[in-house]
């Protein structure tokens, strides 16, 4: 009788999409679920201390669809269909919003809450916010580019190890190969131009 040959099974390699699990995947797409808020830094703010309660709670609404959505119309009447609320009494809060300040942590000045974007004048989005989403942005790039780069080596490692069991045609990469390979799987990141570049 006939013995079968076994054969180790060759480990995935890590650039291939088909071999990450879905939730993995779906990972890389998930928007930030949530950004900070630096309570002492607002409340210390003139203009948000002398706010009324309706604008204070148009601007966090304005803010929240910020962060989930990047901005928001500068139109009171689409605004105001954004947020199921009344035209008339958003016409009546939007000049009190617009002329909040925040802290921003990049050179801790005060700076307006809300500010048109640098492509749409039509659309406001939250310069805080938008600084935030930016630096979550890149940290989250460069963990997956490390992350990337040490399942290559992992990989090589693995693939190493077949060559020597079962010879030269399972053998490691080739240091131009994996240069390549590498090329491909970790692209340059280079930061948004626009705060609508940064993905949601």
């Amino acid at each position: 009788m006939k013995q079968l040959r076994h054969v180790k099974p060759t480990t995935p390699h890590p650039a291939s999409t088909s071999a990450r699990p879905a939730a993995e995947q779906g990972a890389q797409r998930r928007r930030a679920p949530a950004y900070q808020e630096y309570a002492s830094d607002n409340i210390s703010q003139e203009s948000i201390r002398l706010a009324s309660l309706r604008a204070l709670g148009l601007a966090w609404q304005m803010r929240m669809h910020c962060w989930v959505n990047g901005d928001v119309p500068r139109d009171p009447k689409p605004l105001a269909g954004l947020l199921g609320q009344d035209e008339q009494e958003i016409r009546d809060i939007l000049p009190d919003v617009l002329g909040l300040e925040v802290r921003t942590q990049s050179d801790n000045l005060p700076r307006p809450m809300f500010e048109p974007t640098a492509r749409t004048p039509s659309r406001l989005h939250c310069p805080e916010l938008t600084e935030q989403r930016k630096q979550q942005f890149e940290r989250h790039a460069e963990r997956s580019t490390t992350g990337r780069r040490g399942a290559i080596k992992r990989w090589e490692k693995e693939k190493k190890g077949d060559g020597s069991a079962n010879g030269s045609a399972n053998g490691s990469l080739s240091r131009a190969e994996a240069s390549r390979q590498e090329s491909r799987v970790v692209p340059p990141h280079a930061p948004p131009a626009y705060e609508d570049d940064i993905p949601f």
